[in-house]
């Protein structure tokens, strides 16, 4: 499971604009791609969380790329 956010820094915090989850069950690879118009004038990058469960045992994290902003 894969959910991707996009994010908008407020001056103070990154602030979620939106997400869409990416769904693959018994597989190595959830992909896809989403599209959004944003505001000029900020700051935004993407965020994926992503887990996995095996045999009992459960993983969750989170990768952040880098930002970009629009002008």
């Amino acid at each position: 499971m894969v959910r991707l956010y996009i994010q908008r820094w407020d001056g103070s915090n990154w602030v979620d604009m939106a997400s869409w989850p990416f769904d693959r069950y018994a597989d190595s690879y959830a992909g896809g791609a989403k599209g959004l118009q944003v505001t000029t004038g900020y700051y935004y990058r993407a965020k994926a969380t992503h887990g996995l469960t095996e045999n009992g045992y459960n993983e969750l994290a989170s990768s952040y790329p880098g930002y970009i902003y629009a002008n």
